[in-house]
């Protein structure tokens, strides 16, 4: 026992040392039992009294190397647990299909609709993409944005994919102040001592409703008409103030868009179209000295109209100009017709987001003269009669801004606002001049 005692001493004394050093200490495996040497202590005559024949050998000490390789030698760490997801709403694994040539037939170009000469070969990864292409295809206008469509006071300044159409309401009103000849605004109390009845200001208001549909590529069909309303207060002494007002549908206006250049961001096309007088001018002379031609909303005649637009679109902005001019023809039931007109606007856009963009334009018209006179008004009774007192000359500058909402559920739609004053007009009055603008309206295209 005292030699068994002895031994647990020294391991512990060598296991103290090793540890001071900073050694990990390790124990060589037990050696096999020599068969010479027996297990029975020949003293001792206790039963069952034995002792181990094997001394444990000195403890050994692992330098750091040798640690870090039996730690690198240990097996890894357990995998984790896989991630199988919802097995009952297993993800849809998406299905590539191989790129292959096919031989196409792309949307009608030019001005008829036909199939022949429309077909060509392209690499087609993905059919489901071909309806998106046809739609942009030969079209350099982006309309999905809310500079996509110009200012509401503007029309036909863009062109329809094919087989897509626009329906559009709009509100103008314009606001009138004052007489004027040429530049000079005139007093009412001067021009009462020459007519007995002198309009003193005037309100005009037309609701639009618009139509538009893409025939081919290179053609868009239009078609608009105006419900117009007109008030004209008059100053009479004698007779005391009155207003002469009107509201029926005016000339309906069909146009055809023809597709002229085209670039990457740039586009132009040529207007087309006739004015077709809305038949209301049989009744507007019930009483001639309260109805002047200002009032009227139809021309009574058959007009040609013609136009040239053209817009480029950028990133981050975009702009366009359009140039409109009516021609007058013949002469209406009552033997005069009114003046031709000729209209430059242009416009400036600027998005801020996807939803959000303003816009400053200016709009300058040139009217000339109602050609002979209507013999059933007076010219004597107001200068409103007068047939020499009806054209001008007008710019004027309208900010403006539209909402546009992107078609998903529900068609695309844009929201637009626009006002505006002018900065210079010459008249050949006296005739009422325009004091303000405001124009709001909405457009869908499906």
């Amino acid at each position: 026992m005292i030699r068994r005692r002895s031994h647990l001493y020294l391991i512990l004394l060598l296991a103290m040392s090793g540890i001071a050093k900073g050694q990990t200490l390790r124990f060589p495996a037990d050696p096999a039992p020599d068969p010479t040497v027996s297990d029975v202590v020949p003293n001792d005559t206790r039963a069952g009294s034995v002792r181990s024949s094997f001394a444990p050998a000195a403890a050994q000490a692992l330098t750091s190397e040798e640690f870090q390789a039996e730690k690198a030698a240990a097996p890894p760490r357990e995998p984790d647990m896989p991630a199988w997801g919802n097995y009952l709403r297993p993800d849809d694994a998406p299905i590539a299909l191989p790129p292959m040539q096919y031989e196409i037939v792309g949307p009608p170009n030019g001005y008829t609709q036909r199939i022949d000469e429309q077909t060509y070969r392209r690499t087609v990864a993905d059919p489901n993409s071909l309806l998106s292409d046809d739609v942009r295809m030969d079209r350099a206008m982006n309309l999905a944005r809310p500079d996509g469509l110009a200012p509401i006071g503007v029309i036909n300044d863009h062109m329809l994919p094919v087989g897509a159409m626009l329906i559009s309401y709009r509100y103008w009103s314009e606001g009138y102040d004052g007489n004027y000849v040429n530049t000079h605004r005139v007093s009412t109390a001067s021009l009462a001592a020459i007519y007995p009845a002198v309009p003193t200001h005037m309100l005009r208001t037309q609701q639009v409703a618009l139509l538009e549909y893409g025939v081919t590529q290179d053609l868009t069909m239009t078609a608009w008409m105006p419900f117009t309303f007109t008030k004209m207060h008059m100053s009479d002494p004698s007779m005391g103030d009155f207003d002469a007002a009107y509201n029926n549908p005016g000339d309906i206006k069909i146009n055809a868009l023809l597709a002229v250049t085209r670039s990457a961001r740039a586009q132009s096309h040529a207007i087309l179209g006739i004015n077709i007088p809305g038949g209301m001018i049989f009744t507007q002379t019930q009483d001639p000295s309260t109805l002047p031609y200002a009032i009227r909303n139809t021309s009574g005649t058959y007009d040609l109209l013609l136009g040239y637009t053209y817009r480029y679109q950028a990133d981050r902005w975009s702009a366009g100009a359009q140039l409109n001019g009516i021609v007058r023809e013949g002469s209406n039931v009552f033997s005069y017709r009114l003046g031709n007109e000729l209209q430059l606007t242009a416009w400036v856009q600027r998005p801020w987001s996807k939803y959000l963009c303003t816009s400053a334009r200016f709009d300058s018209h040139v009217v000339g003269n109602v050609v002979r006179s209507d013999g059933q008004l007076d010219p004597t009774f107001s200068p409103a009669n007068l047939s020499s007192a009806q054209g001008y000359e007008q710019i004027d500058l309208l900010i403006g801004g539209t909402f546009f909402w992107p078609g998903r559920r529900i068609p695309s739609q844009y929201f637009s606002f626009e006002a505006g004053l002018p900065v210079l007009q010459s008249l050949e009055g006296p005739q009422l001049g325009l004091s303000w603008i405001i124009n709001a309206g909405w457009n869908m295209i499906f």
